[in-house]
């Protein structure tokens, strides 16, 4: 009998020193951590996923041995005494065998049903407590327990409120009678102290859904809608964490500020709102410093750090309420982007093509600067002086062929434009200094390709409506880009940008201008740029005879051009034509912005 037992106290031994070598070697010699989440309510609520959300994502990043298991209470649906001793039983059942090293639980009622049996089911084990409404309400045996409090800026989101409609008289608060409500009421009532003086201050006593938002359907700008929690009517009806908000936003005719970012996408116009992710993501970062031997209060009340000011947008335009009203910091959520942010990356190409440009003309200025100190009264500066304007014009008649090149339009196009613009110009009776300066911009007329797709414009075939629609978008791409200087160059130039597709009869693009409301600089451009485009080769059609080409400039004089102008076009019919020799006119090309943006000249 002595062989046998001391037999079995060797065994025995034995496994103890297994167990303990296994121990300390597994996962690179870091004994496994066995963590416990244990969630107050079901996983189909938005706030409890985004707690297990923060809580996992900082968990995964650290490289510690761990597994852990997970528990929903559900206790938005079931929260009699009746089911809780169920819960504890089937606890008991489930983890006899298990020793944890800590446990998350989130939300009040799971700490107060783990504070209240924590010794019977988990005895001695440190517990990190996420979601915690209010101190007031916390459970009496606080030991081995830290609590992250979620502190609900009441104040904050009345304050921005009363910013937006300051012609408030009533407060409404809406709140259910869960666990969670009951503490929240408790907690505001506090916080709305200050408020009863001015304002008429009322909990909406517990009612049906429906009668809630009958009564939602009769405010006025005399009154402030405030929903807090609501999950169960009075009939017991249990709503999701969004529908209950949802309805009531669409009944009310004011709008609803609410306190979690989960109650967003509901209709609500927003508050400085609880971040659940924030708070689990808090909840696991003091766990960790509890397994790094640190130091943790066991009431933790930063909470004001996890919460953010957040509005909707669309409901701001709903209820024609201003950005300006809101607080600086605020983020609105489903604001369209702006034109620089469609274009960005568009918009930094064209600035820096700009700013390259800009500095080449400095550098010409500067070389300028420093010639007239040294010839002042040496005539040799007139010649600089024009030498300079050269310089500029051909800077800006490179720059038109090189966004002609980009959609593959022949370099003579431009300098053939500038030409004819320049003869027409003086026949109609411009100044010098207009026509001088309408032979130098008109060449950046198509600037506006830039932004353009090369899917689009090296399209040898017709384009659909909606490459023809992203087509016409040059001209309003070449105004952005020219019009950011106030120099009469550059506003010239982004006038025949942004007008050289309209039309006499107004039926032209983008503006819709009709007859002298259209710049005289844009009407010649238009002129001269359909005429060119019509008498010279691209690959999608043969050059027009002159006799069809000068057939169609009449039959459009009145419609698509300039009716004077056109007297003046065939008046001078001859230069034009020599211009056209001179430059080139036997050219191959594609189809260009003109031919693709004027569908009657194909």
């Amino acid at each position: 009998m002595s062989k046998k037992i001391g037999k079995r106290i060797f065994q025995g031994f034995l496994m103890i020193l297994l167990s303990v070598v296994t121990g300390q070697y597994a996962a690179g010699g870091e004994q496994e951590k066995i963590l416990l989440i244990l969630h107050s309510y079901a996983p189909d609520y938005a706030w409890t996923r985004q707690l297990h959300q923060g809580i996992i994502s900082v968990l995964a990043n650290e490289k510690i041995s761990m597994r852990y298991r997970v528990e929903y209470m559900d206790t938005k649906n079931f929260i009699n005494d009746e089911y809780l001793d169920r819960l504890l039983e089937m606890y008991k059942v489930k983890y006899a065998d298990t020793h944890f090293d800590a446990i998350v639980v989130t939300d009040n009622n799971a700490l107060n049903f783990i504070s209240k049996h924590k010794e019977e089911l988990f005895p001695g084990i440190k517990i990190v407590a996420a979601g915690i409404n209010s101190i007031s309400v916390l459970p009496v045996d606080l030991e081995n327990i830290h609590i992250i409090i979620e502190k609900v800026a009441y104040g904050r989101t009345l304050e921005q409120a009363l910013r937006i409609n300051p012609d408030v008289e009533n407060i409404y608060i809406i709140v259910d009678d869960t666990t969670t409500g009951r503490a929240l009421k408790n907690e505001m009532a506090y916080e709305l102290v200050p408020y009863r003086q001015r304002y008429t201050v009322r909990f909406l006593p517990q009612d049906s859904i429906e009668n809630l938002e009958e009564f939602l359907s009769h405010r006025t700008d005399k009154d402030l809608v405030y929903v807090l929690t609501y999950f169960r009517d009075a009939t017991g009806r249990v709503f999701t964490d969004l529908e209950a908000t949802l309805r009531l936003a669409r009944a009310s005719t004011v709008p609803i500020y609410v306190s979690w970012d989960f109650q967003m996408e509901s209709g609500a116009l927003g508050g400085c709102l609880v971040s659940a992710a924030s708070h689990g993501e808090k909840a696991a970062s003091v766990l960790l410093d509890l397994w790094r031997g640190k130091a943790v209060s066991g009431i933790i009340e930063n909470g004001d750090e996890l919460n953010r000011c957040i509005f909707d947008y669309n409901v701001l335009v709903r209820f024609g309420i201003s950005e300006d009203r809101l607080f600086p910091e605020t983020i609105l959520l489903h604001k369209p982007l702006s034109f620089y942010e469609k274009h960005r990356q568009v918009l930094k190409v064209s600035a820096l093509f700009i700013a390259v440009l800009t500095v080449i003309i400095s550098l010409l200025v500067m070389n300028l600067k420093k010639q007239r100190i040294i010839n002042m009264k040496n005539t040799a500066i007139i010649k600089l002086d024009r030498e300079l304007i050269e310089t500029q014009q051909e800077l800006v008649l490179t720059l038109g062929e090189v966004i002609e090149v980009r959609s593959r339009e022949t370099a003579n196009h431009v300098k053939r434009v500038a030409k004819t613009s320049r003869l027409l110009a003086n026949q109609i009776g411009l100044s010098t200094q207009e026509v001088e300066m309408l032979e130098s911009i008109s060449p950046m007329h198509d600037v506006g390709k830039i932004g353009i797709e090369e899917t689009i414009l090296h399209k040898a075939g017709k384009l659909n409506s909606k490459e023809f629609d992203r087509m016409k978008e040059h001209t309003l791409i070449g105004y952005d880009i020219l019009h950011c200087s106030d120099r009469q160059f550059f506003i010239a130039a982004s006038i025949i940008a942004h007008q050289h597709h309209e039309r006499w009869d107004g039926k032209g693009y983008p503006q819709g201008l009709k007859g002298e409301d259209i710049h005289i600089f844009a009407r010649i451009t238009k002129l001269v740029d359909v005429y060119d485009a019509l008498m010279n080769e691209r690959v999608y059609k043969k050059p027009w005879p002159s006799d069809k080409t000068l057939h169609f400039i009449r039959q459009e004089k009145g419609k698509m051009f300039d009716p004077a102008l056109v007297d003046i076009f065939f008046e001078n019919i001859d230069a034009i034509q020599a211009i056209q020799e001179n430059y080139g006119k036997k050219e191959k090309g594609v189809i260009s912005v003109q031919d693709r943006s004027e569908p009657d000249t194909v």
